[in-house]
């Protein structure tokens, strides 16, 4: 038997599909599963002004803000990416993403912008967990790998509780683990069905 736990978490649904598990420890599992995932986007998410990654971006310019070890690993990570591709993916994107319906305005309104997004200005001290941005109106966004980071959180926790195989998915995103074999299929994009 198949077991789904779905729930709305990161502005999309989320599925936690578990063989063998359509009993209530399981779904209790699955349920706190979820819960870690509200946690953790809560304090990644840039929207949150209470959250770590939204203290850090209210504070730029001023001082550095002690953040939780999950973000301060995310953000050491998102800057490793962020040298690796040499600023094509850059962490400190948020001067402009942060910024309300920033898809929507001419790209000249942030020409102001271009000297605040600069990974290699972060400020980070690994002793004490702090994140600084120096100049004002810097902002971090980590879209490109929050939600990565908080699925593998959830199956890392659904593991330690025993569960052996099961499938995490949110909006497209997914880490599946165990001894099974899994078809996944990639829905057309432009019509209807499936593309591979």
């Amino acid at each position: 038997e198949i077991f789904r736990y779905s729930e709305v978490a990161m502005g999309t649904v989320v599925n936690l599909t578990i063989p063998g598990g359509d009993n209530s420890a399981t779904k209790e599992k699955a349920r706190k599963a979820v819960a870690i995932m509200h946690r953790l986007q809560k304090d990644l998410d840039h929207r949150n002004k209470r959250g770590s990654v939204g203290r850090v971006n209210h504070e730029a310019g001023k001082r550095g803000v002690r953040v939780s070890e999950k973000a301060y690993r995310t953000i050491r990570r998102g800057l490793e990416i962020s040298k690796k591709s040499n600023g094509s993916f850059d962490i400190t994107i948020g001067a402009i993403t942060t910024t309300p319906f920033y898809y929507a305005f001419d790209k000249s309104r942030f020409a102001g912008h271009k000297d605040l997004i600069n990974y290699r200005l972060l400020e980070m001290n690994p002793e004490k967990n702090i994140v600084f941005l120096p100049r004002k109106g810097m902002a971090l966004d980590l879209g490109g790998l929050a939600k990565g980071t908080i699925i593998d959180a959830a199956a890392d926790y659904m593991k330690n509780e025993g569960i052996n195989t099961a499938m995490v998915e949110a909006g497209g995103d997914f880490m599946v683990f165990g001894d099974r074999e899994w078809t996944i299929g990639i829905r057309n994009p432009r019509g209807t069905g499936i593309i591979g």
